[in-house]
């Protein structure tokens, strides 16, 4: 498994918090209505995001699982009757 550096990881924290800085501007400038609506618009996205890696986590970890054209153990061939 490989680390991170620390240097990436401040790089990562200060375009998160300029993110975060700049979503907040834009909220302050609308009516409130409109900002609460805008932040639940984003939150219901980010929980379909975590919903889709999840499950691509899930496909990732058990693949014949969630591949729905296999079929069961075939008892055809040279072997079948014995």
């Amino acid at each position: 498994m490989s680390t991170i550096s620390p240097q990436r990881n401040v790089q990562d924290a200060r375009a998160r918090a300029a993110l975060a800085r700049a979503e907040a501007n834009e909220l302050r400038m609308l009516p409130v209505n409109a900002a609460a609506r805008q932040i639940e618009t984003k939150r219901a996205e980010r929980e379909n995001q975590r919903q889709q890696v999840l499950e691509r986590q899930r496909q990732i970890s058990d693949p014949i699982e969630h591949d729905r054209h296999r079929s069961g153990a075939r008892r055809d061939g040279p072997t079948r009757g014995l």
